[in-house]
């Protein structure tokens, strides 16, 4: 419940662009409803697109290694 009642949005993501958890205040943030965010990637739908190489790079460092990549 603290995550669901944060004020502060809040989202995971899988590596694959599924998102897996969000908060209320992440659906505000990004403007979707519930069903209509777990239907898009992330990767495709919330990062923009001079993003995508970094995304990529940070992703497959994620599988090389299996840490967190910030």
């Amino acid at each position: 419940t603290a995550i669901e009642s944060a004020s502060q949005p809040f989202g995971v993501g899988r590596p694959n662009g599924e998102l897996v958890l969000f908060n209320r205040a992440f659906l505000e943030l990004t403007g979707y409803g519930e069903e209509e965010l777990r239907q898009h990637s992330w990767i495709n739908t919330l990062t923009p697109p001079e993003w995508y190489e970094i995304e990529s790079q940070a992703i497959a460092e994620l599988h090389r290694t299996g840490l967190p990549q910030v």
